[in-house]
C-alpha cells in the first residue's frame, strides 16, 4: 500500500517520474545495444535521402515554373 502522506513515495509514483524512468531505460537500450544503433543510423540516413530526394524535385519544378514565367514574358514583349 502507497502510503499518501509519504512525499517520497508519492513522487515515485507520479507520471513524470516513470515517464522519465522509461525514457531512461530506453536511451540506455539504444546507447548500449549495437544492433538497434546500426537501425537507428540507417533509418536516419534513408530520411535524409528521402529530404535530399524531395528537395531536388522541388527545386526542379521550381526551375521549370521559373522558365516557363520566362518564357511567357518574352512572348508576350515579342508580341507587343
Amino acid at each position: 500500500m502507497i502510503d499518501a502522506k509519504n512525499p517520497m513515495m508519492r513522487s515515485m509514483t507520479d507520471g513524470n517520474f516513470l515517464a522519465g524512468l522509461a525514457i531512461g531505460a530506453l536511451t540506455t537500450f539504444v546507447l548500449t545495444n549495437p544492433s538497434v544503433q546500426q537501425a537507428l543510423f540507417r533509418t536516419a540516413a534513408r530520411t535524409v535521402n528521402v529530404v535530399k530526394g524531395g528537395v531536388a524535385e522541388a527545386k526542379e519544378r521550381f526551375l521549370d515554373a521559373e522558365a516557363e514565367v520566362e518564357m511567357e514574358a518574352g512572348e508576350e514583349a515579342d508580341a507587343g
